[in-house]
């Protein structure tokens, strides 16, 4: 599956989002602005990024305040024994 089909997925699972593709590039963006389903989406992947950059951004961007959310540490998981 290539990255439109997987943005095209996520927007049709949540319900809400833009798919935007990005000039000059072959790439596309999936962006949510609604902030009840931004709320609902951070609660789904809150604790299971695995990247610090990302929780980073979380933290400076203050949705924790926002939302009424703790921002939980990076996922700790083998990786070499999960099959995504």
């Amino acid at each position: 599956m290539d990255d439109i089909s997987y943005a095209y997925y996520i927007q049709k699972r949540i319900g809400y989002g833009s798919v935007l593709f990005l000039k000059n590039t072959n790439t596309v963006r999936y962006v949510l602005r609604h902030s009840l389903v931004l709320k609902k989406v951070l609660s789904l992947v809150n604790g299971k990024l695995l990247g610090k950059n990302k929780i980073d951004q979380i933290i400076k961007h203050k949705y924790s305040e926002k939302y009424n959310i703790s921002i939980l540490p990076k996922a700790n998981f083998d990786l070499s024994k999960n099959h995504w």
